[in-house]
């Protein structure tokens, strides 16, 4: 039998698409999965990533606006970490979706490209 979902209230649905919201760029989710590892200062983020400090700045900003992360300054330095736990299991997910697609894409476009 197929099980019912309750449709949540549209301030939860407002919240839920504030949070994908906030991962909806490719330097966000650069910076997330560098923070998987553990926390890192924003010195820390810029080399891992690759972007210039200001852009990486105001990335983190949106990502812990939306709760995604943490902050805590330590001295001059701020240190961001993962806020909620359960973004490994979305990005495994997601990620492990997306390679599936990948494969089966990849696989049939082998076959096309071997009967030409």
């Amino acid at each position: 039998m197929k099980q019912t979902h309750a449709l949540p209230p549209d301030e939860a649905l407002c919240l839920i698409a504030r949070h994908f919201a906030a991962l909806a760029d490719p330097l966000r989710l650069k910076i997330v999965h560098t923070l998987i590892d553990g926390e890192k200062n924003v010195s820390g983020l810029v080399k891992t990533t690759g972007g210039l400090q200001a852009n990486v700045s105001r990335h983190l900003h949106k990502l812990t606006a939306a709760g995604v992360l943490n902050r805590h300054k330590q001295g001059a330095q701020v240190f961001y970490a993962i806020a909620d736990p359960s973004i490994y299991d979305l990005c495994e997910q997601v990620c492990g979706s997306l390679e599936k697609r990948l494969v089966k894409q990849t696989k049939a476009i082998g076959a096309v490209a071997s009967r030409h």
